[in-house]
């Protein structure tokens, strides 16, 4: 899977030097929604061993998601539910596996 910044759900995926930000709205939301969006909930997948981590933010750094790996939910999607409206997301930390983040317009 591979990043992809203008889809619902937004997917960010481990990759050297590859920035997670998400810069703009999704270009499939209306102009009238004056770029700012809901994140309606958050999905981290395919995470490869024990300890790892992700998190994601909004544009103020405000931690919306995060997660770590035990052993016993190795392998296992985590679903955090959200609801809160943005102007931005960021992905600040993906230790393995992909987050997808869904989102509605405001």
């Amino acid at each position: 899977m591979s990043n992809n910044y203008q889809s619902n759900p937004l997917t960010f995926t481990v990759a050297p030097g590859v920035s997670h930000k998400n810069l703009l709205a999704p270009k499939y939301l209306p102009v009238s929604c004056d770029k700012r969006f809901i994140v309606v909930r958050v999905v981290w997948f395919g995470q490869t061993a024990n300890g790892d981590t992700f998190q994601v933010t909004d544009g103020h750094g405000v931690v919306l998601a995060a997660g770590s790996v035990v052993t016993a939910t190795l392998g296992i999607p985590q679903t955090t539910p959200v609801g809160v409206q943005v102007e931005d997301v960021q992905v600040t930390q993906l230790s393995s596996g992909t987050v997808q983040i869904y989102v509605q317009r405001d």
